[in-house]
């Protein structure tokens, strides 16, 4: 007989050169209030202090295991061969340079539990080494509001699911489920994640999005590959690839293609918009070619969501150097007029000033786009607002003394940002301008 004591929830943490972050990642699971768990550490030839980290806490702590690959075979391949050898009822995913809060664990096993639960889709807290800001990036846009904290299935969510986050240390999914289907993580240097989330959240038979958020996510590290941002340029497009080869399979292909574009499309643009400006010189025929493979066999079919993104492709083709995409906000106003026309008509017929939140690169451009559409600015205003002052940035307090609508760049920090805003003013609209103009969401389900 078999007395092995049953594993309620696996963690999986592939481990390369983090041992700056490496305990406080380990501790924040030790101290879980949430204590039936094993944490499987899978080193990928690090060439610092992380085995020895690792192996300290074995010696103090029996539910830690170490895998130490015998070469170096990315973040992909190491949480699946955390997986393969996991005996947890759930699984998660954590990098080494994360952590969770203490009562992740339990809240989400709790909640598995009583809903029978293939996955659970919750929020996250992203930290900016660079600016030191953090901030909460819902689990999906405003526009899941009616489904948020409700159980449904990926058949019913269906083309949803490209517009949901992908960070799997968000998510708890259950390992039987993830067996049953096959679902691993894309041998690729980044971004292999998206692949195995957006199949774990179409493929559930029982999924819940909540607005909980427990887990805090560092970006923009030294060293981290999301950073390396010019080295794999082929990525997003590999990702498409793959999630069309095995939605055709199951027969969900149709029925997610117009999204699934999209998010690949959208992808490609924000990668390429994010780059540094000789890196985007060194990577542009790179781009256009990738664009050029995929899509020339099927210009004039090419479905998306919107008209922007397959006129921005198609004129991507054409260009010999990427100075024409500076600003992709103002690109696509001017392609999708008649949503450019709507948003002017409900300001003007309401009497609303128009503020845009933030004066980071995105807010900076969508305030040019707007201002460049005839659309009137008031003003631009930031939580750190002391910091520019000669530039006229405002605080949004300024929010509270008018009749405004708030113009708010991305779809999945708007949701935090929503709370922020409501502190504030109970009274202003606030526009998704993301899910809007690049989703294809209506105006009113873009609007809070």
């Amino acid at each position: 007989m078999n007395n092995m004591k049953k594993t309620d929830i696996s963690i999986v943490i592939p481990v390369y050169n983090k041992s700056e972050y490496l305990e406080e990642c380990i501790e924040s699971i030790i101290k879980q209030t949430e204590k039936n768990v094993e944490i499987i550490c899978v080193d990928d030839c690090s060439i610092d202090d992380s085995k020895t980290i690792i192996r300290d806490y074995i010696n103090r702590d029996e539910r830690i295991k170490l895998i130490c690959n015998d070469k170096n075979l990315g973040s992909g391949i190491s949480r699946n061969r955390g997986l393969d050898i996991a005996r947890g009822e759930y699984v998660m995913f954590l990098d080494a340079d994360d952590f969770y809060e203490p009562n992740m664990l339990e809240k989400s096993y709790e909640e598995c539990k009583k809903n029978n639960l293939d996955v659970i889709h919750n929020g996250v807290y992203f930290y900016d080494q660079t600016s030191k800001k953090e901030y909460l990036v819902c689990s999906a846009p405003r526009s899941f509001a009616s489904i948020r904290n409700q159980v449904t299935s990926g058949n019913e969510l269906c083309e949803k699911t490209m517009n949901m986050i992908v960070c799997p240390c968000a998510n708890m999914v259950r390992r039987d489920f993830i067996l049953k289907n096959g679902i691993r993580f894309q041998d690729i240097a980044n971004n292999n994640d998206a692949y195995f989330s957006k199949m774990c959240y179409l493929l559930a038979e029982r999924i819940e999005i909540t607005d909980k958020a427990y887990a805090h996510c560092r970006k923009n590290i030294d060293g981290q590959l999301s950073a390396k941002l010019k080295q794999y340029p082929h990525n997003f497009s590999l990702t498409r690839r793959a999630l069309a080869v095995e939605t055709n399979k199951n027969g969900l292909y149709e029925k997610i293609c117009r999204d699934l574009n999209t998010y690949w499309a959208t992808g490609m643009i924000n990668y390429f918009y994010n780059l540094k400006d000789d890196e985007k010189y060194e990577v542009f025929e790179v781009v256009k070619n990738d664009v050029k493979e995929l899509l020339e066999n099927d210009l004039e079919s090419y479905l998306f969501s919107n008209t922007y993104l397959s006129n921005y492709l198609l004129d991507l083709l054409k260009w010999n150097k990427p100075v024409e995409i500076e600003n992709p906000y103002e690109y696509c106003m001017n392609y999708e007029k008649d949503k450019k026309d709507e948003i002017k008509n409900y300001i003007e017929k309401n009497g609303f000033d128009v503020v845009v939140w933030g004066y980071s690169k995105y807010g900076r451009n969508i305030g040019k786009a707007l201002r460049s559409h005839d659309i009137n600015v008031s003003a631009i205003v930031d939580i750190n607002y002391q910091k520019f002052k000669k530039l006229n940035i405002k605080s949004p307090s300024i929010i509270s003394k008018k009749k405004c609508i708030v113009i708010v760049a991305n779809t999945h920090t708007s949701y935090g940002i929503l709370k922020e805003i409501r502190r504030i003013s109970k009274e202003c609209k606030v526009l998704d301008f993301m899910s809007y103009f690049t989703y294809g969401y209506q105006l009113t389900q873009c609007l809070s």
